[in-house]
């Protein structure tokens, strides 16, 4: 299995984003997460983050914005939209 799961998904709402993209990361605990979303979620990215550290186990999350994301060869622009990677990121050094 691939250290790293993602989703995207689309939704009237955040939250039904969130419960999307969550759904299909499943809880992959620790590690690093990267959330990519739409402008028209903008006014709720604390609220997304928050939402994803508690469904997914993943504490530490990076991302960005833009009026649209590519995931997986679908593209969304003008609508709500999240794109998440997440999975352990471990040293390899002794």
């Amino acid at each position: 299995m691939s250290p790293f799961r993602a989703a995207h998904a689309s939704g009237e709402t955040w939250r039904e984003c969130v419960t999307q993209c969550a759904g299909r990361l499943g809880r992959p605990g620790g590690g690093l997460g990267f959330v990519y979303f739409t402008d028209a979620l903008l006014p709720h990215a604390a609220a997304i983050v928050d939402s994803l550290r508690q469904s997914t186990g993943v504490a530490d999350w990076v991302g960005t914005v833009g009026i649209g994301i590519i995931a997986s060869g679908t593209e969304y622009l003008d609508q709500p939209a999240l794109r998440c990677w997440a999975g352990c990121i471990t040293s390899t050094r002794s």
